[in-house]
């Protein structure tokens, strides 16, 4: 995943939107190789077919407003870590305990 901080639009218009992103392995269009979904700094962009290659930008025309093209984006990892679980007492990091 990848995330565009700054960049806005409607929550319509980004996720149903046809913007197209292109790295180091060609071009990726929404919905069909990523998805896109606002959030509350920006815009994250969630591979789909494949991971994203390399160098990561808007293809010409395909950006979800003229400001993304100058945004670097920040790219997101995963990964696998044991510990105690964040829903369980004493609800540690700022959790919030469960709804009753």
């Amino acid at each position: 995943m990848v995330q565009f901080p700054g960049v806005s639009g409607s929550w319509g218009h980004i996720y149903f939107g046809n913007e197209v992103l292109r790295d180091a392995r060609g071009t990726m269009t929404n919905i069909i190789q990523m998805r896109l979904l606002p959030d509350g700094e920006g815009v994250r962009a969630i591979a789909l077919r494949r991971m994203f290659v390399g160098p990561l930008q808007w293809a010409p025309g395909g950006a979800p407003s003229p400001q993304a093209q100058t945004i670097v984006p920040k790219r997101w990892g995963e990964r696998i870590t044991f510990g105690y679980p964040l829903w369980l007492p004493p609800y540690s990091s700022g959790a919030l305990p469960p709804h009753t």
